[in-house]
């Protein structure tokens, strides 16, 4: 089982989420979003596990999250993709 984080909870977020969570040997157990509203449906969408972050960067931080998507606006996957290979999340 890896647990995976996702980032970004928009048009590609929605289906990453669906398409992960329906894996058998996946838990996702975060979603980091700043759009409130879109947080909270996507903590629906992705289970009773998941934990949710306004800061992508908390959400880096979790010691649960072994893996993240990066489902965010390409300006923001170059960033986002560095830090997460910083902390050990790819």
């Amino acid at each position: 089982m890896i647990n995976v984080g996702v980032i970004g909870y928009g048009l590609i977020g929605k289906r990453h989420v669906a398409t992960f969570g329906a894996l058998k040997d996946v838990d996702l157990v975060g979603l980091a979003e700043a759009h409130r509203g879109r947080r909270e449906e996507g903590l629906k969408a992705a289970g009773k596990s998941a934990a949710g972050y306004d800061d992508f960067r908390k959400l880096l931080d979790a010691k649960d999250v072994q893996a993240v998507v990066i489902a965010t606006p390409d300006h923001w996957h170059a960033l986002m993709t560095m830090l997460a290979c910083d902390a050990g999340k790819d």
